[in-house]
């Protein structure tokens, strides 16, 4: 807890008086950096504010005024953060966009929003937009911000984010006053979250909703103004804007974006942060490198791993400390190292439920990791677990809960984008102590054709105790049976492969080998163990993509992956639960018994 920063935050902030703060009190320290060409450029408080002021007279220039929407569209990087805080400056809001979005997604948006400038950030964004321009009526202006084969120069409403600094430089808006004309209820940011069904819709959030999240997370964390912030997820995703944003706004400390997407891993082991906000995906697959990596080690450090390495998929879960001093120096450590996390003292995760066993592994080898339970509509913050059991933890400062009628969580506070109570959509309890337990999508849960109630989230959580199962999609709603989809962790299941001298050229001839077969139907079995026999899996299709990979927003949201799955494999859906078995099917022995049954 650091209750001096929270103390700063009074009554009447916003983000650009914040940056105003910053940019004078801690002037001299970093406030962004970013790498290119393989060599950290670092920005400091003062330089980022004068920059951000500068940027918001050239988009006065380009007529951007109070109550106008600006979007942004690319990859984390200071000039769209920069772009982000000057539409705040001057009256309006910003609309960040997934950068993989495709151009139904854009079209939608953007109109819906009524934005007039997108600040995009290379050739490849703004060919979509270019290509969508008619469907978005207010949309005027087109910023570049690289200029790398860029070649529409010569349209009027393209410029290229250089010429917008020239005319900001030339500008003479009084930023000065426009800034403290601005209100906390004012709106800052507009996130766009896909519902159980339907389009994409808008959740705005204030000034003050923002501030309050940011001011509840510093009540709850130890954060400091010499802090390290990694930002390189999306900016669309409402946990950036919270952690890279209001969080860093509000606390002063310095957030750093990789150099590509594709070099995040490497240059998060190179700067090293000190607090790190990532989805359970992320989680997932760390552990997954480390245990390929652990398998692939010299005999020495291969008995060294099996003596002091954490195993994460028994029915026990690791315990932190296990390995005491000796296991400590010799794989904790270097395994945090090599990770990037060696400096992290607390790290968070969110987006959906991690599961115990991975949560529980990484706290073993010494990470403090966190799970949080944050909507958009919550402006990304509403619970975060206390140490010790792992659960989604307790309201926040300045946060309330409750379960409605109908098993609903609902949330109410500062940070929430709406009076009075917002319905989550998630099925949950909260226990005596005030801890937070989902249990999945309301709109997910139904019945067996029997009348058994299915709960998709438990099945699914059940078989992802596998270190070889990517994805399921467990299907089972007005079925005769529960069926999935299933996608492997390409990465350990050719591992294994390999381990076996077992040839294959990508994952569709990875996942047709009969061994591979043989594996993920014993580890569904093995997952199977854990559920009442009528929810166990009995067919499954095993897949060579995961079931919907449509952008980032699927990816951080399985609730969303699990929609575009049902969606995008209707048919094949279908066929799984057909009377007559078809080729693809895999089936599963439906007799197993349970981990209870086997201890009795």
């Amino acid at each position: 807890m650091n209750s001096g920063i929270a103390d700063a935050h009074f009554r009447g902030d916003t983000l650009p008086r914040l940056l105003q703060r910053n940019g004078q009190n801690f002037a001299a320290q970093t406030a962004v950096r970013e790498k290119r060409h393989g060599i950290w450029q670092a920005a400091t408080w003062a330089e980022h504010a004068a920059a951000t002021l500068t940027f918001a007279r050239g988009l006065a220039a380009l007529g951007f005024a109070k109550g106008d929407r600006l979007a942004i569209l690319g990859d984390n990087r200071p000039a769209l953060y920069r772009a982000q805080l000057a539409a705040t400056c001057l009256g309006g809001a910003c609309v960040p966009c997934w950068p993989d979005a495709d151009t139904d997604w854009l079209a939608h948006v953007l109109a819906d929003a009524g934005v007039s400038i997108v600040v995009a950030e290379d050739q490849d964004q703004l060919e979509k937009l270019l290509a969508i321009k008619h469907q978005v009526p207010n949309l005027r202006e087109i910023v570049f911000t690289d200029p790398r084969g860029v070649h529409h120069e010569n349209l009027s409403f393209i410029r290229s984010v250089a010429a917008v600094v020239q005319a900001g430089e030339k500008g003479t808006a009084d930023m000065a006053t426009m800034i403290a004309a601005g209100m906390p209820d004012d709106v800052a940011l507009i996130c766009y979250v896909t519902p159980a069904a339907g389009l994409p819709r808008a959740v705005e959030l204030t000034h003050a909703n923002l501030i309050a999240a940011a001011t509840a997370l510093t009540k709850a964390e130890d954060v400091r103004q010499t802090d390290e912030c990694f930002s390189f997820l999306p900016m669309a995703w409402i946990g950036d804007a919270l952690y890279s944003t209001a969080l860093a706004l509000v606390v002063g400390f310095a957030t750093s974006c990789p150099e590509d997407p594709e070099t995040a891993r490497r240059d998060l082991r190179e700067l090293g942060p000190t607090i790190l906000l990532a989805p359970p995906r992320i989680w997932e697959s760390l552990l997954s490198e480390i245990e390929i990596k652990a398998a692939h080690a010299t005999p020495l450090k291969k008995r060294v791993c099996d003596r002091y390495l954490p195993r994460p998929y028994g029915d026990v879960l690791p315990m932190a400390g296990a390995g005491g001093v000796l296991g400590e120096w010799l794989v904790n450590a270097p395994v945090r190292d090599q990770l990037g996390l060696g400096r992290v003292r607390w790290a968070h995760t969110g987006g959906l439920t991690l599961a115990p066993h991975i949560a529980a592994f990484f706290m073993a080898i010494g990470v403090r990791l966190r799970h949080g339970f944050g909507p958009a509509a919550c402006a990304g913050l509403a619970t975060l677990q206390t140490d010790g059991p792992v659960t989604l933890g307790r309201a926040c400062e300045g946060v309330a809960l409750r379960v409605s009628a109908a098993g609903e969580i609902e949330v109410s506070g500062a940070n929430v984008a709406q009076a009075g109570w917002w319905g989550s959509g998630q099925a949950g309890q909260i226990a005596a102590d005030g801890t937070l337990t989902l249990a999945g999508s309301l709109a997910d849960r139904g019945t067996l054709a029997d009348g058994t109630a299915f709960v998709p989230h438990d099945v699914e959580t059940a078989l992802g105790r596998s270190r070889f199962l990517a994805d399921v999609v467990a299907i089972g709603d007005r079925r005769p049976f529960v069926g999935a989809l299933v996608a492997i962790d390409a990465g350990a299941v050719g591992d294994w492969a390999q381990l076996r001298n077992l040839s294959f050229a990508g994952t569709a001839d990875l996942v047709a080998l009969a061994e591979v077969k043989a594996l993920i139907r014993d580890e569904i079995a093995r997952g199977n163990a854990r559920l009442p026999a009528a929810l166990r899996v009995r067919r499954y299709i095993l897949m060579d993509t995961v079931p919907a990979a449509f952008g980032s927003e699927a990816s951080l949201s399985r609730v969303l992956q699990r929609r575009l799955a049902l969606d995008v494999h209707a048919d094949t859906i279908e066929a799984l639960f057909a009377t007559a078995a078809i080729a693809p099917a895999e089936t599963v022995d439906a007799t197993g018994s349970t981990v209870r049954e086997q201890a009795a």
